[in-house]
């Protein structure tokens, strides 16, 4: 007993040098410029590790996050401008727009369409976005579609294309991603409509896509 109480003090300068060293440790690469956690500063881009064909984005269920249409700001994290490859549909020109026949028509597959809970717009906060979210507002409410913003000037512009969706999930897209798939499909232009099927639309199907039902049901793995 008397020598374990004589040892104590080392003991204790023991314990706090390895406490030092571990804090040195986890200081290093913050100071060498790897981003500390600072909800302050924008978060950084995420890195894709890995990406299959049944990938689908995943912006769509964190529009929660967001703050709404009628509050200032929009998400610490995002900055603008937000840009995208994707020429606003207004500014593309008419040749632009027909590159690939089929998006006019049937679509052109840019998505594994059975792991998507729901259609999907892309769009930014040009006039052409705009306006067709305001044409087919009522029909992308009955599908329970997502708008995936993907250029936006600044947080006003942003703020157009929440209270022109009014009602529908709003998201931002971060990332080349998304884009790339599109742009590899062929698809040059926004706004673009991929349905529950993966394929990417220029105009409204007929049957104004998929129902809400549908959209319900695979958000729920087909519980009523």
């Amino acid at each position: 007993m008397p020598e374990w109480r004589a040892n104590r003090p080392a003991a204790g300068l023991l314990l706090a040098t390895l406490a030092c060293m571990v804090a040195v440790a986890v200081a290093q690469p913050v100071a060498a410029g790897m981003p500390g956690i600072n909800p302050m500063e924008p978060a950084p881009e995420l890195i894709q590790i890995e990406a299959s064909s049944a990938s689908v984005p995943a912006a769509a269920h964190f529009g929660y996050l967001l703050e709404g249409e009628d509050q200032p700001g929009v998400l610490a994290s995002l900055v603008f401008p937000m840009v995208s490859p994707l020429a606003p549909a207004s500014a593309a020109g008419a040749a632009a727009v027909a590159t690939v026949p089929a998006v006019q028509d049937e679509g052109v597959p840019v998505l594994e369409g059975k792991w998507l809970t729901q259609p999907l717009l892309i769009a930014g906060d040009d006039a052409a976005s705009l306006q067709w979210l305001a044409r087919h507002h009522a029909a992308l409410r009955a599908m329970d579609a997502a708008v995936m913003v993907v250029a936006a000037r600044d947080e006003a512009g942003f703020k157009r294309v929440q209270r022109a969706a009014i009602g529908l999930t709003v998201a931002p897209v971060q990332g080349a991603w998304l884009t790339a798939r599109l742009m590899a499909a062929g698809v040059r232009v926004r706004p673009v409509l991929i349905g529950l099927d993966g394929r990417a639309l220029r105009s409204m199907p007929a049957s104004g896509g998929q129902g809400e039902g549908e959209s319900r049901q695979r958000q729920t793995g087909g519980r009523p």
